[in-house]
């Protein structure tokens, strides 16, 4: 099964999103290049969902050879995008600086799924709301 760009609370990680989030908090300067490339983010609960229905398909087929893409379909968008996401969900401005960063050679700009979605499920926690979760554990913090 191949999961896509994740996020959700408690993920240390440093996202883009995470990024996105803390310059919003902090008033800092984004720095990012120009933004052209897609993401397609999932949330944890819906990654948890999508093996959970992988699971019982896989317990009545025999094939367990085949393999499914799992990624928000209706999401997907540039960074760019995302960063005016985030502010529209928060009502809030970002500095930031498009194109400080080169893009990195081989950089892959498009969400292209290697396989099939992953019959029978779709997320359920989109942007808006993932991000108003994520906003409020920063702030907690």
């Amino acid at each position: 099964m191949g999961i896509y760009d994740t996020y959700g609370l408690k993920d240390e990680r440093k996202k883009f999103i995470d990024l996105i989030l803390y310059a919003a908090k902090t008033k800092e300067i984004l720095k990012m290049s120009k933004g052209d490339q897609e993401i397609s983010y999932t949330y944890v609960d819906d990654v948890v969902s999508a093996v959970m229905q992988a699971s019982k398909m896989f317990s009545k087929i025999k094939d367990f050879e085949k393999k499914y893409s799992v990624y928000n379909d209706k999401e997907i968008m540039s960074l760019a995008m995302l960063v005016r996401r985030v502010e529209e969900v928060l009502s809030i401005k970002i500095e930031n600086d498009f194109g400080f960063y080169p893009y990195r050679e081989n950089k892959i700009m498009k969400v292209l799924p290697s396989y099939s979605p992953l019959p029978n499920w779709q997320p359920k926690v989109f942007l808006k709301e993932g991000i108003q979760k994520k906003w409020n554990e920063i702030n907690q913090k």
